[in-house]
């Protein structure tokens, strides 16, 4: 994996954690989240991330 894809999966990852954590503390709903996940898989192209965003939040 290049530097580049590295970078933009770090990127994504770190921006979906304070997500989840938005999402955990009542600050955004579940619909929320699943349009920020959408745009930040748009943005970021993520590979290894969307390996498991199809999972059901638990």
């Amino acid at each position: 994996m290049s530097h580049e894809l590295v970078m933009k999966e770090a990127k994504y990852q770190s921006a979906m954690r304070m997500f989840r954590e938005m999402l955990e503390t009542g600050i955004i709903t579940r619909e929320n989240y699943a349009e920020a996940e959408r745009l930040m898989r748009e943005k970021y192209k993520p590979v290894v991330g969307t390996l498991f965003s199809d999972m059901a939040l638990t």
